[in-house]
């Protein structure tokens, strides 16, 4: 995104192609790219203070067992709160908070793994730990308010709209959001939008807050409620109640429209419980760009450890048949994303190259 004159100029960055705009107001939902956007936009500001949060996936069944489907909060010595949680058959460790300026160097060190290797080893001391037990590890930015507070957790988690008012150099006021988080995000959202409306003149039509989305439409309270939901969509679909179970777990109510689309044509299991129906539904119905997509947000399969060059290459070709790709657009896929999860995932290279 870049600002020329009163246009604002939107790159699609699948096609290349841009797109221009006059807009009345801008709305900034960056995250930790905030002042970056801002930025393109020829206003210089500092209203992002990031904190990377880098995490490890253990595959370590002693952990596993000690958790017992719970997870483990705690505060290490020098203060950071740190967390074991249960994630599949895995576990995943985390939390570093350490101040970064470019939100796209956010990876997870070898120094943050001997921190988490350190303070495993100090918890759980009769348990055996080490490296090679890490498959996965992946690290992010926390979108938080600039401030010159020493230890990073004492900064404010809350969220603001902090505002740039139009001039005669930018002719829209521009909302940045600052902070938030998944727990809050339709409190946010509401904030955001009633301001907006306000500033545009505009009466709200729709109150969002007690509207299920998505997998949560219709969904089962009870265990009651759900063992029978379960038992009623197998009996419709004809699939076995363990995979509706395992598609409800990780779908919700959704799980139905995805298991109508499974038993429409022949079906196989790819990786970790994922089949190649279900995979292609997801690419079909979830915005799935390209095969990173697929691996690490659509997905468990690369967080749990459970890629290799095999199964990269059926994702590949499922998403390829789906999305029309060449044999080259394939091919670079396959490579793109092998030197991606290595890189920046820490995904042992013999697991990926043949």
């Amino acid at each position: 995104m870049h600002q020329h004159l009163h246009d604002v100029q939107l790159c699609d960055e699948v096609t290349g192609n841009f797109i221009s705009i006059k807009p009345q107001l801008v709305i900034n939902a960056t995250g930790a790219w905030i002042d970056f956007a801002n930025k393109a936009l020829k206003r210089d500001t500092k209203f992002i203070g990031g904190t990377k949060g880098s995490h490890i996936i253990v595959d370590n069944p002693e952990i596993m067992r000690t958790l017992n489907g719970s997870a483990i909060y705690f505060e290490n010595p020098d203060g950071r709160m740190c967390i074991f949680a249960p994630l599949g058959d895995k576990v995943m460790i985390g939390a570093t908070d350490i101040r970064i300026d470019d939100p796209d160097e956010a990876l997870c060190t070898d120094d943050e793994i001997e921190y988490f290797t350190q303070f495993t080893q100090h918890v759980m001391p009769d348990l055996e730990f080490n490296r090679s037990q890490v498959v996965f590890h992946f690290s992010g930015v926390r979108p938080l308010p600039n401030s010159d507070v020493e230890f990073t957790g004492l900064i404010s988690r809350d969220h603001s709209i902090r505002i740039v008012e139009a001039d005669k150099d930018l002719p829209f006021p521009v909302y940045s959001l600052v902070g938030g988080k998944w727990t809050t995000f339709r409190q946010f959202s509401e904030e955001t939008a009633n301001k907006a409306l306000a500033f545009l003149s505009k009466s709200r039509q729709v109150d969002t807050a007690d509207i299920p989305i998505g997998g949560g439409v219709n969904y089962p309270q009870t265990e009651a409620e759900q063992s029978s939901w379960v038992k009623q969509v197998a009996l419709e679909t004809g699939l076995a109640e363990q995979r509706i179970k395992m598609l409800f777990g990780r779908y919700g109510t959704r799980a139905k429209s995805i298991a109508e689309y499974i038993v429409r044509s022949q079906d196989k299991v790819i990786s970790a419980g994922y089949s190649q129906r279900e995979i292609e539904y997801i690419v079909e119905h979830e915005k799935t760009v390209n095969l990173s997509d697929l691996i690490i947000r659509r997905t468990l399969i690369g967080m749990l450890g459970n890629i290799n060059s095999e199964v990269l290459t059926i994702l590949a070709e499922t998403i390829g048949k789906v999305l029309g790709w060449s044999e080259i657009q394939i091919s670079d896929a396959i490579n793109t994303t092998t030197n991606y999860l290595i890189e920046n995932h820490g995904v042992p290279v013999e697991r990926l190259k043949k």
